[in-house]
């Protein structure tokens, strides 16, 4: 639930979108928080498909109502700057990123007419 620019990556005819900046030990119930607010029903088939592989628990599932305001929040601190995490040099500039979405739209020109 975090796409933008810094987490897509192209390596040749393949894009792949990861992500590691909230990496790392945490809440379990907070990894489905973007699940819940896009829609339940999502949110249910996301509980489903993970308790398939993994322990989920009903606590759990009920914890992650308040990472969603825990997790908007965060963003919020992040987006006004007064994250830790938040400084710090851009990677790209205004004027950069017509470039990279300019390679973007021709890679998927290429790929649909390759097709």
């Amino acid at each position: 639930m975090d796409l933008t620019l810094d987490n897509v990556h192209r390596e040749g005819a393949t894009i792949t979108v990861f992500d590691f900046d909230s990496a790392g030990k945490c809440w379990r119930s907070i990894e489905p928080y973007g699940v819940l607010k896009f829609s339940r029903e999502y949110f249910q088939a996301w509980v489903e498909g993970y308790r398939s592989v993994r322990h989920f628990s009903y606590d759990d599932e009920k914890a992650v109502a308040a990472f969603c305001i825990i997790g908007d929040l965060r963003v919020v601190a992040w987006k006004l700057g007064v994250a830790r995490s938040s400084h710090g040099e851009p990677l790209l500039t205004a004027a950069d990123m017509q470039g990279v979405v300019d390679e973007w739209l021709e890679w998927e020109t290429n790929s649909i007419s390759n097709s």
